[in-house]
């Protein structure tokens, strides 16, 4: 599961927070935005396994993920412009597309036992880099913000109709969305007193919400917010399960 570990991370990194506005627009404009998006999850899983660059396999299996990433993108894209829909079943759809594909690499005959050799004055690096238990952590951190985020958007428009006359999620929507994850996760994670906090969060963002008033930046219901509290909770306590140290 190491090399399927962090084709997933550089699959969230690539599909969320290196997914800038501008990268967006130019895949829903022009097919060169999704090879640019392909391209950047292709970099990140090669940053991340530096170690399998000598095994042609390595080499193939992931020319095959960028270019299905790139299909898989092009048929959603394709798909939302000729029905003229974009719910939570296309969201989820395409990803556990994306992460199906991405599972094939256990059927391949890499040796999951190379690491990153660096010299000894590296040792610190070469834990940070290598480490499962840092890749499981961030892959728990982007769900529970970035995902949750989206995940939270479309539950609302299913549950909210009038949500869909904008067709889209507003920046401070996204932002403070994924801020509260990322705190509501941590405070779930810690152990002690910090569980009583989170309530703190979702209300001070309904607070915040509430003194804009730019249709523009409206914020997400309170139904979001408590289903975004939800969905950060349950990752920040699924953190507590992951051994120590993961090799």
């Amino acid at each position: 599961m190491y090399v399927f570990w962090r084709l997933l991370l550089a699959h969230l990194i690539a599909e969320f927070p290196l997914q800038f506005d501008v990268i967006y627009r130019l895949k829903i404009m022009k097919t060169t935005g999704i090879w640019l998006h392909s391209f950047i999850f292709f970099l990140v899983a090669t940053v991340l396994l530096i170690p399998w660059w000598s095994e042609w396999q390595f080499w193939v299996f992931l020319f095959f993920l960028f270019i299905s990433h790139y299909v898989l993108d092009k048929f959603k894209i394709n798909l939302s412009r000729k029905y003229q829909v974009d719910n939570l079943g296309i969201f989820v759809g395409d990803q556990l597309a994306h992460i199906g594909l991405l599972s094939l690499v256990l059927l391949i005959d890499l040796d999951e036992t190379f690491r990153l050799n660096l010299p000894p004055s590296l040792n610190s690096i070469s834990f940070l880099y290598q480490d499962n238990q840092i890749v499981l952590i961030l892959i728990g951190y982007l769900f529970a913000s970035f995902g949750g985020a989206f995940l939270v958007y479309y539950l609302e428009k299913m549950f909210f109709p009038s949500r869909n006359e904008r067709g889209f999620l507003t920046t401070a929507e996204k932002y403070y969305t994924i801020f509260g994850g990322l705190l509501i996760t941590t405070f779930a994670w810690l152990k002690g007193y910090f569980f009583l906090i989170i309530p703190l969060v979702p209300i001070s963002q309904w607070y915040l919400f509430s003194l804009r008033k730019s249709e523009r930046d409206q914020g997400p219901t309170i139904f979001a917010l408590i289903t975004n509290a939800v969905v950060a909770t349950s990752v920040g306590i699924l953190l507590r399960f992951i051994p120590g140290t993961i090799t």
